[in-house]
Parts: structure tokens; sequence; C-alpha cells
């Protein structure tokens, strides 16, 4: 998921660093649906999967905020 030098480290990097994640599946991606209602349905089982995933990937990131659309699932991802 993430690259790393040889040492094995991230390397230091100056200033803002942004990372774009997308929402977990939800049924209107199944079904091949544009959900633009709002507030949208929610993650499927796996979406949520996917959600749990980015916790753990991130886990010890330091995040110093977050951005998401009024949609539903992204405030669940």
């Amino acid at each position: 998921m993430f690259s790393c030098g040889q040492s094995g480290t991230r390397p230091r990097l100056d200033g803002m660093r942004l990372l774009l994640i997308r929402h977990g599946q939800t049924p209107d991606n199944v079904r091949g649906a544009i959900g633009t209602v709002l507030p949208g349905p929610g993650l499927t089982e796996l979406g949520q999967v996917q959600a749990d995933a980015v916790v753990a990937a991130l886990a010890n990131e330091p995040i110093e905020a977050i951005y998401v659309s009024t949609m539903l699932r992204t405030r669940l991802t």
C-alpha cells in the first residue's frame, strides 16, 4: 500500500501530505448505480471491511484533519 525507501522507512516530506481515500463499497456500487441523493446508502459488508482496513492502514499516521462529503458512505468510511 505504501512505498518505502531502501531502509524500510518512509522518506521525510516537508510540507503538507494529502491522502485521498475513496469510500467503501455501497449497494449502489454493486448495482452499478450512481447514488447522488442525500444522505445516500450506507456501506455493504465488504464496504465496512474496506473502511476498517483504512483505519488499520492509517493507525500510525499523524492525521491533522479529515474532510468528507455529506454522503453517508463517506462518513462511514
